[in-house]
């Protein structure tokens, strides 16, 4: 019995051991991002480390070293024993960004509460390419909420609303997707006539939770953008774009207004983890010559930017028009193309997980051009020699002379005979 007993002890101890070496060999990725800002000190975030070692823009990041609208916006303030974070700001918006967190899809919620209708909005920027860039100058979808007076034909007060808006970001533009928007959209309170104003019906100062799942449809490149105010569905958004189909970054911005958040929580239903990304820092270029040297960015401390993969080291490969592969070595940064035609450059990295990023560029190379060849100079041409008069021209020429004398001596005799 005491033997069954030790067999079934130590066949637990292995299972557990066995376990505990496949979770390490099967490494786990955040899936969850959240903050309800209870860790913070009360005062401007800016000022506090530990805020951004958990949000960041282009400023804090130093990825922009001449920001705007970044300071003087957010601050942790409390009320009734809890804390959340106030963007006050009059101007064009406030953005910050989760530090490391991409997803392609996931939900997003939070709560918000705007003290001011002067046409304020608060959102959520989602499936970001960039972190460190402003909704208008990068890829991204962004679904935002905005609180506004209702006024009637006499530019009269006459209530409040929350409207739900949607739009793509793009290169220094943005694109309006509220057409494409299904749904109600919109929470009014019309002013009461008779009676006074709830304060728990007004937009004003008043909690609402908001939350975004994203998942993809079966078509390519394309996703059900489903928008909750409070657990009721308001709108939906489908939309496609390639653009828009990655693990992106998220951004929770804020604009024209003076507007609390507090409890956000993303969670990802991605099934593998973010794909690391490479960013070449360096202009490639798109043009080479069949037996020269073509080199390409690698070599300097910034040429390349790696992000979430597991060794900072990157696989560089050219594939030639005949689909064959040169596989670049370590430290270097330069092939001589022997074919002519499009070359495709490759880089490739990968992160703890087995997934790869890619980032390509096309090469057109081109055949050499032949030397020409000097011309010959042309021989000089010998001026020609005057011909010497034969002699069959001498005798002509002394012929004539005599008949055109003798002409002119019978014209003499006859006029002189006339004149007789």
């Amino acid at each position: 019995m005491k033997k069954i007993i030790a067999f079934g002890l130590t066949l637990c101890i292995v299972l557990i051991f066995s376990l505990s070496v496949q979770a390490d060999e099967n490494p786990t990725w955040d899936k969850i991002f959240s903050d309800d800002f209870e860790a913070y000190q009360t005062g401007k975030v800016e000022n506090q480390d530990s805020f951004k070692s958990v949000w960041t823009n282009d400023g804090w990041s130093g990825t922009n070293q001449n920001p705007t609208d970044i300071n003087d916006v957010a601050t942790i303030q409390v009320e009734d024993n809890n804390q959340f974070v106030n963007m006050d700001y009059d101007s064009s918006f406030f953005y910050m960004s989760p530090t490391n967190f991409r997803a392609n899809e996931f939900e997003v919620e939070f709560d918000f509460r705007s003290h001011d209708l002067k046409d304020a909005w608060v959102g959520i920027n989602m499936r970001k390419e960039y972190r460190d860039i402003r909704y208008n100058g990068g890829t991204g979808l962004m679904v935002y909420f905005r609180t506004k007076y209702i006024k009637n034909s006499e530019d009269q007060i006459v209530g409040e609303a929350l409207v739900v808006h949607a739009l793509r970001g793009g290169s220094l533009s943005t694109t309006d997707l509220d057409d494409l928007l299904v749904g109600d959209r919109v929470i009014e309170y019309i002013y009461p006539e008779s009676e006074p104003i709830d304060p728990t019906e007004q937009i004003q100062s008043r909690w609402f939770n908001v939350r975004v799942h994203v998942e993809n449809t079966a078509n390519s490149n394309e996703a059900l953008y489903q928008i909750y105010v409070d657990d009721v569905l308001l709108a939906s958004l489908t939309y496609a774009r390639a653009s828009l189909n990655i693990a992106g970054y998220f951004g929770l911005h804020a604009c024209t207004g003076d507007i609390d958040v507090d409890n956000l929580y993303i969670e990802s239903f991605d099934e593998v983890a973010p794909p690391p990304i490479i960013r070449v820092n360096r202009l490639v270029n798109t043009v080479g010559t069949v037996g020269e040297e073509f080199a390409f960015p690698g070599g300097e401390e910034n040429d390349i930017e790696l992000i979430d993969d597991a060794d900072q080291k990157v696989l560089i490969e050219v594939i030639q028009p005949n689909s064959e592969v040169i596989v670049i070595a370590d430290s270097t940064y330069a092939f001589t193309p022997t074919q002519a035609g499009i070359h495709t450059l490759r880089y490739t990295a990968e992160n703890a997980f087995g997934e790869e990023g890619t980032v390509e560029f096309l090469i057109n190379v081109q055949e050499a051009e032949d030397p020409e060849e000097p011309e010959e100079p042309e021989e000089p041409i010998e001026p020609e020699e005057p011909e010497e008069p034969s002699k069959n021209n001498t005798i002509l020429w002394i012929a004539l002379s005599i008949v055109g004398v003798s002409l002119v001596g019978f014209g003499t005799y006859i006029f002189v005979i006339k004149k007789k």
